[in-house]
Order: structure tokens, then sequence, then C-alpha cells
């Protein structure tokens, strides 16, 4: 290692963590012991080791110090690797443009599929509400991603946030573009409604059994395009799909039968206060 004063090129494209963590072994250091002895918390250097952290003007001096190596390699090595990292991005920025228009939900459907992670893991790994996820895995009208659930994705899936919020913009565009007076009186009516469609819970069933709907589908031998009919709120709840499913979900076929007419009456009720209001 050279003495003050002297050149230290470093890499360019390595973190910065990687050196530290080469010299701390070389002098039979710990991160913790490091810590102590420039007088910062073990957790930040512990994150620059693992090249997860960022060394500021404040720590370099003190790895200055302590290490004997200048601080000015230490921040042109930390400068260098976040030109490095926004250059990747940038290039990755590219690849992830949406290509066809449609419901965000379909690409993280698949993206957790991919991972074989369900709607229900990843919502408690991102600290979301869990049916937040749900409602946008399943394209419900209500689940849309918000700017900080991009910046959530970005960090979790390692997919871009502006690719999930251009995508959130596109679909938003098609559906006002398109969006018919009577498709306009369904949405408000389902904003309205309280009650749960059967849809609803039967989703929550089947991301309980941390599988998703066509790998349920498979398993029990029911149709995948009525069981996502339904998911979708696009079909109702029948005396024979309700008997169907008691076989395979903790569910008796009468508390089917119960939500959809509980989901009937609401639906009723939230026209007839539409009407009310329109007239």
């Amino acid at each position: 290692m050279p003495t003050l004063g002297e050149k230290y090129i470093p890499p360019i494209k390595l973190h910065p963590g990687s050196s530290l963590a080469e010299k701390l072994e070389e002098l039979e250091l710990s991160p913790q012991d490091f810590a102590k002895q420039i007088g910062v918390e073990d957790n930040i250097v512990v994150d620059i080791v693992e090249e997860k952290g960022t060394i500021t003007p404040s720590l370099a001096d003190a790895f200055e110090q302590a290490l004997k190596i200048p601080a000015a390699f230490w921040l042109r090595k930390q400068k260098r690797y976040r030109e490095f990292v926004e250059k990747q991005e940038s290039s990755r920025a590219i690849e992830y443009i949406p290509k066809t228009i449609g419901h965000p939900g379909i690409s993280l459907a698949e993206k957790l599929e991919e991972m074989d992670v369900s709607p229900k893991d990843f919502a408690k790994e991102i600290g979301a509400d869990e049916s937040v996820i749900m409602d946008i895995v399943t394209e419900k009208d209500e689940g849309r991603i918000s700017t900080e659930l991009a910046e959530a994705f970005h960090k979790a899936l390692g997919i871009p946030a502006h690719y999930w919020i251009r995508g959130q913009e596109l679909y938003d565009e098609l559906v006002l573009n398109n969006e018919t007076e009577e498709a306009r009186l369904q949405r408000r009516i389902k904003q309205t409604i309280t009650e749960k469609h059967p849809g609803d819970i039967l989703a929550e069933e089947i991301d309980k059994l941390k599988i998703p709907p066509v790998e349920f589908a498979k398993q029990t031998g029911m149709d995948i395009e009525i069981i996502m009919d339904l998911i979708m709120e696009e079909s109702t709840m029948s005396r024979n799909l309700a008997e169907e499913l008691e076989k395979h979900l903790n569910i008796s076929a009468r508390s089917w039968l119960n939500v959809q007419q509980r989901y009937d009456k609401a639906h009723e009720e939230a026209v007839a206060k539409l009407e009310l209001v329109k007239a």
C-alpha cells in the first residue's frame, strides 16, 4: 500500500467497499472494530464493506487517518462507481420501455410468477398493503401503481421505477380514451360498493396457498378461464362453481353464495344512488 502523497489508482468499476474489505482483511480488523476505531456506527462500515453504503467526504477523511490511504482515493472511487451505476441504469432504462399498452399488473403478475413469489409475500417484502398488490395483479381499476410503489418495485425487482409509472400512465390514457358512458357508470358503481365480490375472496384464498391461479386451476382440474373471470369480477358465483370450490377450499358453497347475494344487493343500492344523483 502506498503512503500519503503517492499516487493510488483504483479499479474503475468496483465499489469502494471492495477495497475497504481487502484492507481490513489485511489488517485483520473486522468492520465492527474498524467502525469503533474511527468513531462511527457499525452498520455504516458494514454497509460499505457489503457494497451497499456510500463513502462521504467525512468518512473518506476518517479512512485516511486510520488507513493512510488518501481521502481523494476513496472519493474518486466512489464517484467513478456512481457514474458506472448511473450509466448501467441509463442503458437498462431503454430495455424497460412498455412496448404494448395494458394494465401494469400484467407485468407484475408475470414477474412474480417467474420468481415463484406470491402477491402476499411480495407485499410483505416491500411493506405494502396486501390488498393493494392483489388489486394490481388482478388488474382492477383501483389497482394503481403510485410513484412510491414504483420505487419499491424497483428496489425489489430491479425494474426501473419509470417503467411502472409510464405503464400506469399509458394504461390510464387508454382507459380514458376508450371508456364508454356505460363503462364509466360501472366504474363509479364499483367504487361505491363496500361489499367484497366473491372474486376478491377467491383471489385471497388462492394467494394463501402461495400458488398462482393457473396452478390452482391445474391442481383442482378447474377451468382457468372460469377462475380468472371470477377473480376479475367479470362473472358471478353460480351454485355449481360454489360447490366445486367447496371441495378445494375451506369455504362452504352456502358461504360463497351468501357473499354473492350481499354483493348483488350492494350493487343494486349503488346503482339506485347513482340514478338518484343523475335525476
